[in-house]
């Protein structure tokens, strides 16, 4: 894996996002507004002051929330990465997947001690890519039915960006089929199809994780 790889980049479908932050700014300045009338502007405070000021700090915070910068997805041989703002990408590589499916309106991918979520609301796009790239990649591992594959959608082929990525380092790493240290990087086996690394002397003939031959 010498060679840069093909990776599609995401970025969120903000707009629902953003009409909400939208909202909640409008209620939290005019609750926060009628807030300070009651309390400090009215010869005798208002009952109901203390509440609106509640109210328009809480508005005021839900706006702050929803306006950060959703986090990019990318997906392509290497697995899933969550990529915010200035911090390297979470990813969760498709051999360390142990289970996809779908919960809460959104494409759940889970880990030994990880899990990747993409909201549908906000990362369709990216959510049938990464269905896509996991039924073919590990396809046992991904408990969708009919009817949820439709609420995910058909992959766009318009979606997202390709953009090259270095391949990962394997040195370091332990066979799947032995444990054996992997020493040096000519050394390492992956598997095309899932990325599961096997130490040259200890490849199988079939990968034990999604079972392509090797």
């Amino acid at each position: 894996m010498s060679a840069r790889i093909d990776e599609r980049v995401f970025a969120a479908d903000a707009a629902g996002r953003a009409r909400i932050a939208y909202a909640a700014t409008a209620v939290g300045a005019a609750a926060v507004g009628a807030g300070t009338y009651a309390q400090w502007m009215r010869d005798e405070p208002h009952a109901a002051a203390s509440w609106l000021l509640a109210l328009g700090a809480v508005g005021l915070s839900v706006a702050a929330v929803l306006g950060d910068k959703l986090p990019a997805v990318r997906a392509g041989a290497l697995g899933v990465a969550v990529e915010r703002a200035g911090e390297r990408p979470e990813r969760l590589a498709w051999c360390d997947v142990t289970r996809v499916a779908l919960a809460g309106g959104a494409l759940v991918l889970e880990g030994e001690g990880r899990k990747v979520e993409l909201a549908l609301a906000q990362h369709r796009a990216a959510a049938a890519f990464v269905l896509a790239e996991a039924t073919a990649r590990i396809p046992a591992r991904v408990q969708l039915g009919d009817d949820e594959r439709a609420l995910v959608g058909a992959v766009d082929a318009a979606a997202g960006k390709v953009e090259k990525v270095e391949p990962p380092q394997l040195a370091g790493k332990r066979c799947r089929a032995s444990g054996k240290l992997v020493a040096f990087e000519d050394d390492a086996r992956p598997c095309a199809r899932c990325g599961a690394i096997y130490h040259r002397e200890q490849v199988p003939a079939a990968c034990t994780v999604c079972g392509a031959p090797t």
